[in-house]
């Protein structure tokens, strides 16, 4: 049973032009973080959500994990496996998503499901999949 949605941060969170993803932002204010612990996990040096998202946007998250300022960049097993630590899940209860496909394959290495990510709209349907196939997703 997915327990938690862990995100990419540039690229998914953020758009091409350092704005905010108003669009998945929604959704997860709407439809995901009443029922999922919700993190981000980004390859930064730090905590950049906290300069590109405003209060209401960051407080969404559980937590915020900059791999590379814990020297374990994606896609290395460690960092998905400390995310799902911090988050106080098994790796297996965690949908991982990113719009680089080579992390989204550590994260399934690592135990986790993935989604790589397009847009909202294919994330949204993609997700929906994985959730409704229940326990054993």
């Amino acid at each position: 049973m997915i327990k938690a949605i862990i995100f990419d941060f540039f690229g998914v969170l953020l758009l091409d032009g350092r704005e905010p993803n108003r669009q998945l932002l929604d959704l997860i204010r709407h439809e995901l973080k009443p029922v999922y612990k919700i993190s981000v996990l980004s390859n930064a040096s730090r905590d950049y959500a906290k300069e590109y998202l405003d209060k209401t946007d960051y407080e969404l998250f559980d937590d915020i994990l900059p791999a590379f300022a814990h020297g374990m960049p994606k896609p290395q097993a460690g960092i998905y496996n400390l995310a799902s630590q911090r988050l106080k899940v098994r790796p297996e209860e965690c949908l991982f998503t990113d719009d680089n496909s080579g992390h989204c394959e550590g994260a399934v290495a690592a135990g986790m499901k993935s989604v790589y990510f397009y847009n909202v709209e294919d994330f949204r349907k993609e997700i929906k999949k994985i959730l409704a196939a229940g326990p054993d997703n």
